[in-house]
C-alpha cells in the first residue's frame, strides 16, 4: 500500500473511531410524538458535551415552533430549530437532570402543541 493511501486509511479510521466515541457519549431513548400530548424520553450524556434529542417523524408533522419550557437545573438546553433540542451539562457535573421543550404545529392537519420531557443522566 502506498504511503499516501496508508495515511488516508489511518486518518479515515481515526475519524470513524471519533464518530463512534461521540455517538457513545450521547444517547436518547426513541419516543412517539403526538400533537396535544406529552412525551417522555431519557438520555445518557457525557458531562459538558452537547447532546441532541431528535424528533421522530413519519412525515405527518408540520412543526412551526420549538421552545424550552422547563430549563435544566444543572446545565443548559436550546432548541434545534424545530428538530429537537440540545442539552449540555455544567462542566464537571455528574448526576440526574431534566428539562422539557414544547413543539407546536400540526399533525395530519390538526393544529396543537406537544411537550417532550427529558430525563437526563450525566456521566
Amino acid at each position: 500500500m502506498p504511503k499516501t493511501a496508508f495515511a488516508f486509511a489511518a486518518a479515515l479510521a481515526t475519524i470513524s473511531m471519533l464518530a463512534v466515541a461521540e455517538a457513545a457519549s450521547c444517547r436518547f431513548l426513541p419516543f412517539r410524538l403526538f400533537i396535544a400530548a406529552a412525551a417522555v424520553t431519557s438520555m445518557n450524556v457525557e458531562s459538558g458535551k452537547d447532546c441532541l434529542v431528535g424528533i421522530p417523524s413519519d412525515g405527518s408533522f408540520m412543526l412551526e415552533s420549538n421552545r424550552i419550557t422547563a430549563p435544566p437545573g444543572h446545565g443548559g438546553a436550546r432548541p434545534n430549530g424545530v428538530a429537537g433540542a440540545f442539552y449540555r451539562s455544567n462542566p464537571g457535573y455528574r448526576g440526574k437532570d431534566a428539562f422539557a421543550f414544547t413543539l407546536c404545529g400540526s399533525d395530519n392537519g390538526k393544529p396543537g402543541c406537544a411537550t417532550v420531557r427529558v430525563r437526563v443522566y450525566v456521566h
